[in-house]
Order: C-alpha cells, then sequence, then structure tokens
C-alpha cells in the first residue's frame, strides 16, 4: 500500500512539473509532502523534490532538500541510488556556478577545487530496497 502511494505521488509530481496546462509546482510539491508523510524515507519522492525546486528556481529550497536527504541517510545509514547521486551532481552544476560558503549545504556537495570531482554526500534509501551500508 506505501509503495502505491509513492509511485502515486511521483506520478502527480511529475505530471504537475511537465510544461503544459496542468503545470503547477505548488500542486507538485504537495504530492511530494503527501508521499514523503507516508514514507519519509522514499528516495523517488527526493528526486522529484529536488527537480521541483530545480525548476522553480529555488537554491534554498533545493538545498534544503538535499540536507533533508543527508539526515535521514545518516540517521538509516544508508547510501544514494546512483540516479539520485547523477540528479544532484546535476543539479548543484546547474545551479551553483561560483563557489559556495563554507559551511553551508552546497559546500558539503561542491568541488574542493576547480575540474576536481563532485563529491555528493550520502542521502536516503529507496523504500523498495533494504540498506546495505
Amino acid at each position: 500500500m506505501i509503495t502505491r502511494i509513492i509511485d502515486v505521488a511521483n506520478t502527480v509530481a511529475t505530471h504537475r512539473m511537465t510544461p503544459g496546462p496542468h503545470h503547477d509546482l505548488n500542486k507538485a510539491r504537495r504530492a511530494v509532502t503527501t508521499g514523503l508523510e507516508v514514507d519519509d524515507t522514499a528516495e523517488l519522492l527526493y528526486r522529484d523534490a529536488l527537480r521541483i525546486e530545480h525548476t522553480a528556481g529555488n537554491r534554498s529550497g533545493l538545498h534544503t532538500a538535499i540536507t533533508r536527504i543527508q539526515h535521514i541517510n545518516q540517521t538509516l545509514d544508508c547510501s544514494l541510488e546512483t540516479e539520485t547521486e547523477d540528479l544532484i551532481r546535476k543539479l548543484l552544476n546547474l545551479t551553483a556556478p561560483h563557489r559556495p560558503v563554507p559551511g553551508s549545504p552546497a559546500a558539503a556537495t561542491a568541488p574542493a577545487r576547480p575540474g576536481s570531482a563532485t563529491t555528493v554526500p550520502c542521502a536516503v534509501r529507496s523504500s523498495t530496497r533494504p540498506c546495505t551500508g
């Protein structure tokens, strides 16, 4: 039952993020929030939240979602799915062309120097897979 709720929340969020007559980021956020109330470890919904905040141009919201994923991951001692790591890298590179302030949420995921690889912090497990690390 929980998996179906998460799937529906993801479907609604994806539908509301798509350009067109049904585009409504507030309703997309509401769908994600509803799904996370049922399972606050659903990594799929955190990816939706990251995309929503990026689409809205909300850097603060993007960093808040990343921080939330990090906190839950640390609590569960789990690793991120590759898709989530890639998405975070992509969105931070697109939204953070300058070096972040040390100590900020973005600083934890920013390259140490130009040209170096971005280190993505651990995040939340998917509700459909067990933690392994």
